[in-house]
């Protein structure tokens, strides 16, 4: 694999560019929520990987985003190596914590179904209303109103 090509896998992966190739950025690739630099070595030293995960994590934070580092070793032809994302483990714990379980997903998608179904005179039913004051109040549900924060819409008063 060349590098040109390995940039737009990486770029792939977070959903986003590459940049062209003498721009003069640290950065190789961006998208909406992230920002990369990529490698494609030989080897390489974990001192120079940290580093370039440092920096990768300093660029992203300047640009509101995660930085990752996308390396991949290159073994000679006919050797297949899997692509590596190195991250910092500050922009982990950002993504591990905005992350939420299956179980809180299917109950706000409940919330969703059921606000639907409550809205529309056709198919209101009882129950609909008694589905969304359980789960409005649901330890879950509300566990995860509270993580959002700021970006949770405010409640009228």
């Amino acid at each position: 694999m060349q590098w040109k090509q390995f940039e737009r896998r990486i770029a792939e992966l977070i959903g986003g560019r590459r940049f062209w190739a003498s721009s003069g950025e640290s950065i190789d690739c961006e998208s909406d929520r992230f920002v990369a630099q990529c490698k494609l070595v030989g080897e390489m030293s974990l001192a120079k990987l940290t580093a370039l995960v440092d920096q990768a994590h300093r660029d992203g934070k300047e640009r509101k985003k995660i930085g990752v580092v996308g390396i991949k070793l290159r073994a000679g032809r006919g050797f297949k190596t899997p692509a590596l994302i190195c991250i910092h483990e500050d922009d982990f714990a950002t993504i591990t914590n905005a992350m939420i379980n299956l179980t809180t997903a299917a109950k706000l998608a409940a919330v969703v179904v059921h606000a639907d179904e409550f809205s529309d005179p056709g198919r209101s039913h009882a129950f609909d209303h008694i589905a969304l004051r359980q789960l409005i109040h649901d330890v879950d549900v509300v566990t995860w109103l509270k993580g959002m924060g700021a970006l949770a819409p405010v409640k009228r008063t």
